[in-house]
């Protein structure tokens, strides 16, 4: 009986994390002019993201997850670059780069409050909400001075009836769309 008791609430446990769906939404773009013309573009990039949330806490990133983080951008940089006819390279020194990119993640907690309600009600009780400004994209023109920061709020949806469509979250959650749609949106208004 004890053995089935620990199966059902690892099922329960599993079945509640499969009622969530989590969208990113970037704010306040720029307006765009319809093309780019072909440029070549030195970027230095800033990670700035010292922990991570969950349900009990921050806990501080490990060297070589920042590493791996920091890396994803900078790849995510050079292919949105190239999709956009730009010649890219990253440089370390801010005098030698014409694009300044500073990334701030600023998590918030796992679960909002209401979120929390849902779970306990094992997911009958339907909840959403926004986490606000988890993600800042500070893109900096160092040509021409320009500055503008992009802030990615996280949307999350939250009910029983979304388990058989959970698996859109693999598709929706991702911070290098946002990020993606941040520079381009800078490159083509700059």
């Amino acid at each position: 009986m004890k053995c089935i008791c620990s199966k059902l609430f690892i099922l329960v446990a599993l079945f509640l994390s499969g009622c969530t769906i989590v969208t990113y939404e970037l704010r306040d773009e720029l307006p765009e002019n319809s093309s780019v013309a072909p440029c070549e573009i030195t970027f230095t990039l800033d990670l700035q993201s010292g922990s991570h949330t969950n349900s009990f806490g921050e806990n501080p990133h490990q060297v070589e997850a920042l590493k791996k983080i920091r890396q994803g951008y900078i790849t995510s940089t050079e292919k949105t670059l190239s999709e956009l006819g730009c010649i890219s390279n990253q440089v370390s020194n801010i005098a030698e780069a014409n694009l300044s990119v500073n990334v701030s993640r600023q998590l918030q907690l796992s679960a909002l409050p209401q979120e929390w309600l849902t779970g306990l009600s094992l997911g009958l009780i339907p909840s959403w909400g926004t986490k606000e400004g988890q993600y800042v994209f500070t893109f900096t023109n160092n040509e021409n001075g320009q500055t503008y920061s992009y802030k990615i709020d996280q949307n999350n949806y939250n009910h029983i009836v979304l388990f058989p469509v959970f698996w859109v979250t693999f598709f929706t959650a991702d911070e290098q769309k946002a990020y993606k749609s941040a520079l381009t949106n800078f490159i083509k208004s700059s």
